[in-house]
């Protein structure tokens, strides 16, 4: 993760916002708190993170690709339909595959799973809209991105200094400060993380939360994230729906 290359991304965009005579936004850090920290975005992340340190843990290739439903239902709302939304087509998939009948069953009377899942989402913003991300979810994705940023082995000064001045300036409690100052110090491990997933729907948007912080250019990352997913005990297909969705946004 590089913080040099998040601000550069903003580059375009406070230009345009510039050229458009919109002072407010010609500040990289207004920009961010503008984009995942204020307005409807505030009331998604459930106490758990500011928008600064979330738009700051994000790399930007993710960042670009999900601001605008970041816009429109916030931060953590956005981040959290990508593994909402590979989960319920994941789940699809498997409805409409269902597996061989045992030739004994032909004849069997019909029954309707009681599992069967809920119609998809027409796409990845009706997802983000739809996702529930309330109680602790916003603050365990936000470790799993904290892991994730930490994956080559460091987080350096640079980053470190941004992060816990996000996580200090940020609207939080102080237990949940310094929870999440403990976790810039010593990352959590891919165990610790999946121990916080209730469920497989979580575990899939706790996955998709590290992807959005990962670019998945070095060994140890593509480490992380296999280790990670065994962990969360995803399937391999739901892994790859989650990569793809975050891919295709």
């Amino acid at each position: 993760m590089s913080l040099e290359s998040l601000f550069s991304s903003l580059s375009n965009s406070i230009s345009v916002n510039s050229k458009s005579g919109n002072s407010a936004k010609s500040d990289p850090k207004s920009l961010l708190s503008g984009l995942l920290g204020s307005g409807g975005a505030q009331g998604a992340l459930g106490g758990a993170a500011s928008g600064a340190l979330v738009s700051l843990l994000m790399n930007g290739k993710a960042r670009n690709k999900i601001q605008k439903n970041a816009v429109k239902v916030g931060g953590m709302a956005a981040i959290a339909g990508v593994g909402y939304y590979a989960y319920q087509k994941w789940q699809q998939s498997r409805q409409d595959s269902p597996p061989p009948v045992p030739s004994q069953a032909i004849n069997a009377p019909v029954t309707i799973a009681a599992d069967t899942p809920p119609p998809l989402p027409a796409d990845l913003a009706t997802a983000s809209f739809q996702v529930k991300v309330t109680g602790e979810l916003p603050m365990k994705m936000v470790l799993a991105m904290i892991a994730a940023a930490a994956a080559d082995g460091t987080i350096d000064s640079v980053e470190m200094t941004a992060l816990a001045d996000a996580i200090d300036t940020s609207p939080l409690e102080p237990a949940e400060k310094g929870r999440l100052t403990s976790a810039l110090n010593l990352p959590p491990t891919v165990e610790e993380i999946a121990g916080l997933a209730n469920g497989p729907e979580e575990a899939s948007e706790i996955y998709g939360a590290a992807l959005t912080a990962i670019e998945v250019d070095t060994p140890s990352e593509h480490l992380f994230l296999r280790r990670l997913s065994r962990a969360l005990k995803l399937d391999d297909q739901l892994t790859a729906t989650v990569h793809e969705t975050l891919e295709k946004a």
